[in-house]
Formats: structure tokens, C-alpha cells, sequence
């Protein structure tokens, strides 16, 4: 398991650290959460507002046209907002209920 699993605040964050933290200090979620955990999270389906994107191994959000996730650009650490999304293929869309 990667970082941000083992503690609230942690100082490395995998890709579910990654979202986690950004739902949690939104008021979004509580639970520590693995990739696949989300695949279960609030509601089915794509949001306007916050939509995280899951499959077995990996989970990436968008956020207010913004894409938040860990892949990208080899050179780069850690995880990072970027302008677009990654694709969407083979990922299941899940939004925090009510948004």
C-alpha cells in the first residue's frame, strides 16, 4: 500500500492518499480508502462539480474542470492538479453524494 494510507496526515501520498486527503479536507469523506475502495465511493456516475475515476489499482479525480492524479510527466513527483483529465477508459465514475 502506498502513502497516505497509514495516518490522517502523512508526508508521501499515493494516488487514493492523494484523493483522500483532497475529500477529507473538503469534508468529502472520513475513511482511509485504497484504490479499489473507491470504486464503491458516494454515487454512481459522473458529477459536474467532483468526479474521482477508479478501477482495481489506480483512482484519479477531476475537480472543478481541474484533474487531480499521480501519473503524467516521468521528470514529476507526487501527485499534481493538471488541465486536463487523464483518459477515462476502463475507469468507473463515482461522486461524493449531493454534488
Amino acid at each position: 500500500m502506498g502513502g497516505g494510507h497509514a495516518r490522517s496526515n502523512d508526508n508521501a501520498c499515493d494516488c487514493s492518499g492523494a484523493i483522500r486527503l483532497v475529500l477529507r479536507e473538503s469534508g468529502l469523506m472520513q475513511e482511509q480508502m485504497p484504490s479499489r475502495g473507491f470504486l464503491k465511493y458516494g454515487e454512481y456516475g459522473p458529477s459536474e462539480w467532483i468526479t474521482v475515476r477508479a478501477n482495481n489499482g489506480l483512482v484519479f479525480m477531476a475537480a472543478g474542470g481541474l484533474g487531480l492524479d499521480t501519473g503524467g510527466n516521468p521528470a514529476s513527483h507526487g501527485p499534481r492538479w493538471k488541465a486536463t483529465e487523464r483518459s477515462k477508459s476502463g475507469f468507473l465514475p463515482r461522486h461524493p453524494r449531493g454534488y
